[in-house]
């Protein structure tokens, strides 16, 4: 390594279970620092990427805090020390180990801390994860730490803000974290699921988990806001599973429960529910009603320029489209091409693009 001109293109090529490697890690690198900074370096070994608080948050006996006896912040510290970190922002915020050293620190961590111990930092870096609002990186500790109740109420409290902005992949990716037999315990997840599915367009598996989830409605959450925000989430998939069958009374009347159910902040689901009620009177030939339905909701100023107005022009074209009432419908579709991309809704962007065409 001291020989070598591109170090990290040698470290790449190294074998991670390499006994040379751990040897040459353990004898020249680890031992060779102080028992506060061997402390630092397991406790941290867990992290993808970390800052000076995340360190100060994860370590139990604070020896990572710059303030205590110890005079050095940890990257900054390791960069100057050569001791395989990275920094990832030119003001040397964020750092991360190279693989082979972080292999290496988490073995020595295994061996030498409790799995208790080691849920215990995983559960601290969760919870400074989600004080700092990065809900990916809190969810993934707190199921490292196999700690279900926390993960689904990192899910439970977050997910309508991703639903509300578009952002099925990062959803489903939540989902396929949990256990196939603890998400079909959980009203919450069948009910992610079921979002899943109906954006994928999988009506008839929609259709199922909905089924399971009624099947075991007794076990809904006890807290009345949560439940009733439930009991609306299902009317209104169910009224979109009575549109594709053609039967408009029955599509209304679930989103009409819907929208006496569903709070101001699961607008996603109450734009829908608008969406689905509107699109009932276009089915009965009322058109007047559809667009009625629709301009009404428009004039509402604590819509205007949201995702919930997309969501109305896009109601607007459908009829329109299904009125063929061409010219109407190429008017609505360019506002909406235009508010879904200041907005940077994909899913919207994709429905404006597809009626204007």
């Amino acid at each position: 390594i001291r020989n070598c001109r591109d170090v990290s293109l040698l470290l790449e090529r190294l074998p991670e279970e390499s006994h040379y490697v751990t040897a040459y890690l353990f004898e020249e690198v680890l031992s060779q620092q102080s028992p506060d900074m061997q402390q630092c370096l397991l406790n941290t070994a867990l992290l993808d990427r970390f800052c000076e608080p995340l360190c100060v948050a994860i370590c139990p006996d604070g020896r990572c805090d710059s303030s205590s006896k110890t005079p050095w912040k940890l990257g900054p510290h390791l960069v100057q020390q050569g001791l395989f970190t990275i920094a990832l922002d030119e003001q040397q915020s964020w750092f991360r180990y190279h693989h082979l050293f972080q292999k290496f620190l988490q073995r020595r961590l295994q061996t030498q801390r409790s799995p208790q111990d080691i849920a215990a930092l995983h559960t601290r870096a969760g919870r400074w994860f989600e004080s700092q609002g990065m809900i990916d990186e809190a969810l993934r500790h707190a199921l490292a730490a196999e700690d279900l109740p926390a993960a689904l109420r990192l899910v439970a409290q977050h997910r309508h803000t991703l639903i509300n902005q578009e952002q099925w992949p990062r959803l489903a990716s939540w989902l396929h974290r949990f256990p196939d037999e603890f998400v079909d315990r959980s009203p919450e997840l069948l009910m992610l699921k079921a979002w899943v599915l109906h954006h994928r367009v999988r009506m008839s598996d929609m259709a199922g988990t909905l089924d399971r989830m009624k099947a075991d409605w007794d076990n809904l959450p006890q807290d009345p806001l949560h439940k009733r925000l439930l009991r609306g989430e299902y009317a209104v998939l169910r009224s979109h599973q009575h549109y594709v069958a053609t039967d408009a009374p029955q599509m209304r009347a679930m989103a009409q429960q819907a929208l006496q159910l569903l709070p101001d902040n699961a607008l996603y689901a109450r734009s829908l529910a608008l969406v689905l009620l509107s699109l009932s009177f276009q089915m009965d030939g009322d058109v007047k009603s559809a667009t009625a339905t629709v301009y009404r909701l428009l004039g509402d100023e604590s819509f205007h320029r949201s995702s919930h107005h997309t969501r109305l022009l896009m109601t607007l074209g459908f009829i329109h489209w299904l009125e063929a009432d061409l010219p109407e419908l190429q008017q609505i579709a360019a506002q909406h091409l235009t508010l879904s991309r200041e907005l940077r809704l994909a899913e919207s962007l994709a429905y404006a693009r597809y009626l204007l065409g």
